[in-house]
This record gives C-alpha cells, sequence and structure tokens, in this order.
C-alpha cells in the first residue's frame, strides 16, 4: 500500500497526520477487503476535516467497491 498526500494538503504535520491515519485504517481493515493487489491512496482536498470514523467508512467502501468492480469513485476524499 502506498499513500500519497500532496504539500498543497496541509503542512507536514497534517499530512503526516493523514497518513498515519490511513495506514493505521489499512492495517486494521485492508487486507481483509483487498487481497492480491496494489493500493496506492491519493489524499484529496478535504481530507484534513474528516473524523477518523469517516476515513475508515469512506475506505472500506472504496476497497469493497475495487473489490469488485475494480473502480474509484471521483467525488471521493480518497482515490
Amino acid at each position: 500500500m502506498g499513500i500519497i498526500v500532496k504539500k498543497s494538503i496541509g503542512k507536514a504535520v497534517h499530512r503526516n497526520k493523514i497518513k498515519r491515519r490511513l495506514r493505521e485504517i489499512w492495517r486494521l481493515e485492508g487486507t481483509r477487503l483487498l487481497t492480491g493487489s496494489d493500493v496506492v491512496i491519493i489524499a484529496r482536498q478535504g481530507i484534513l476535516e474528516a473524523t477518523f470514523t469517516e476515513l475508515k467508512e469512506e475506505l472500506i467502501g472504496l476497497l469493497q467497491i475495487n473489490n469488485s468492480k475494480r473502480y474509484c469513485s471521483e467525488s471521493s476524499r480518497l482515490t
């Protein structure tokens, strides 16, 4: 799994917080939902306002969709 958070998202403290949250969600849920694939997560604007629970629900939803359809939502805070 790879995580990309551009500098335009915020300062290093905020970018690292996003990465830590996404890594923890992946540690808890990712391997159960998506196996046999490489995953790259790209953070988008608006991710700083999301709570951990919102991020978790959105990432789980995207992984479930990708696991069945190999499709990614453009309206998501994550790509």
